[in-house]
């Protein structure tokens, strides 16, 4: 959704004829963007946690 709402603020900032808006939409665009890009590594962070949580049950249980 956040990579939809970049786009949209995109096409907003190309059909604006205020430099002030397109500024505003461009950024917005951008801020868009890197949440798009945190939400995507967070959860390929927790995609790794859970891989090694599982990894790691096997060997609990073995130690016990």
């Amino acid at each position: 959704r956040c990579r939809e709402h970049a786009r949209r603020c995109a096409e907003i900032a190309r059909h604006s004829a205020s430099p002030e808006v397109r500024d505003h939409f461009i950024s917005l665009e951008e801020s868009w963007l890197r949440l798009a890009a945190e939400l995507e590594s967070g959860e390929k962070l927790l995609d790794l946690i859970g891989e090694i949580s599982r990894d790691l049950v096997p060997i609990a249980e073995a130690a016990e």
